[in-house]
């Protein structure tokens, strides 16, 4: 039996009658959207991607107070808005924004054997079945790459799959306050309900037939 504290966003959910002998166990529980978007700007508008990536690592590379919305709008200040409506913003234009508020923005040919090495997060622009993206790479190993995707949230690229979708270039943003402990060097794996339960719940040494099995339904 499952009873849930209130249905919000987050919740105390207890589990009850689950395991023999445990009681009620309550699990703090946060949705499962809303956990593939920590420490992830989600994008709002189709044309968005690049403002919502650039805002990502304002906010949790440079601790800056910025938003998607307020990002998007000193961008609309030095783009066409009717181009960016069109086909999205650039990375010439997001480098004038960084540019403009006093940081450096700069972008780099460079492959992925060399991608392993950068030790800061790097926006990059992928090509999705036609479909051209931004997304913020966070880390990169032999076989993985670790993304903070505006339109999906947290998620893990194979290599090949990367490799065959980047064009090669990497958007750097240096300057003032950035902390080189940020929360985006480390990503951890994005979140399935298994992944959420276990280690929470107790577990108990109990005979299978205390969960209704038969001795028949062991094979």
């Amino acid at each position: 039996m499952v009873f849930y504290a209130s249905p919000t966003y987050s919740a105390d959910i207890g589990f009850g009658n689950v395991i023999p002998g445990a009681g009620v166990v309550h699990l703090s529980m946060h949705s499962m959207k809303g956990m593939h978007f920590i420490h992830v700007v989600r994008q709002e508008d189709d044309f968005s991607c690049g403002a919502a990536s650039l805002a990502t690592i304002l906010k949790y590379g440079f601790n800056l107070p910025v938003t998607e919305d307020s990002v998007m709008k000193g961008l609309f200040h030095i783009s066409d808005p009717a181009v960016v409506r069109k086909i999205g913003f650039s990375l010439l234009d997001l480098k004038n924004y960084v540019d403009n508020i006093g940081l450096k923005g700069q972008g780099y040919e460079i492959n992925v054997e060399q991608l392993q090495h950068v030790n800061i997060p790097v926006i990059v622009l992928l090509n999705l079945g036609g479909y051209k993206h931004f997304v913020v790479v966070e880390k990169v190993t032999a076989a993985q790459v670790y993304m903070a995707d505006p339109m999906l949230g947290n998620r893990i690229m194979g290599i090949k799959e990367f490799k065959k979708d980047w064009n090669g270039i990497v958007f750097a943003i240096f300057g003032k306050n950035y902390d080189p402990h940020n929360v985006l060097l480390t990503p951890s794996e994005p979140p399935s309900a298994l992944r959420v339960l276990r280690g929470q719940l107790p577990v108990l040494k109990v005979p299978v037939v205390h969960f209704g099995f038969n001795q028949a339904s062991h094979f």
